[in-house]
């Protein structure tokens, strides 16, 4: 028979792998959560973008961003996420991809709503702060600096579409203006 010090150390161990094995499952949820998402943006899976997404333990944004910097960025959307604000981002790219696929130019009007609603979706995550929210901008165009600071891949036609759109979307702003 177990003595009670025993049996409350053969508890406590259960605990412990109780515990790594809901991390264990946590982690492939989102993994499950990662392949979705980028199915619902790619329209099929791309293996050599999502395999480092997968096994990267961390990231490091540290080398880009200060630590309030990093709080910030916290509300990125995840791609392990099933959320609204994840959908609307992704939305955002099938948007754009359907924009260049129909032929439309990023100064288009389409162009000019989808910069429209980046920056509304940007204005959400960067409350106003426009100096994190360039910075962030020139990190996610690198795909070498994205991949360091463990964003998802996104394909370039698409970051220059959004920034040729936005940066006609200023220009007709400004023109306004005058």
């Amino acid at each position: 028979m177990l003595d009670k010090k025993a049996f409350k150390e053969l508890l406590l161990h259960q605990q412990q792998q109780t515990i790594s094995s809901i991390r264990e499952a946590e982690n492939t949820l989102k993994n499950i959560q990662t392949l979705l998402n980028s199915i619902e943006v790619e329209g099929d899976l791309d293996w050599e973008l999502l395999l480092p997404l997968i096994y990267r333990k961390e990231h490091n944004r540290d080398q880009f961003f200060s630590k309030e910097e990093r709080k910030t960025l916290d509300k990125l959307p995840k791609m392990e996420k099933d959320n609204i604000q994840t959908k609307q981002w992704i939305n955002l790219i099938k948007r754009i991809e359907l924009t260049i696929k129909k032929g439309f130019s990023a100064e288009s009007e389409e162009g000019k709503l989808i910069a429209e609603d980046c920056l509304l979706l940007s204005e959400l995550i960067f409350e106003g702060n426009k100096d994190l929210e360039e910075k962030f901008w020139e990190v996610r165009k690198s795909a070498a600096d994205s991949s360091s600071a463990g964003l998802y891949p996104v394909k370039e036609e698409i970051l220059i579409f959004l920034e040729e759109a936005i940066a006609s979307l200023n220009e007709m702003e400004c023109k306004l203006k005058v």
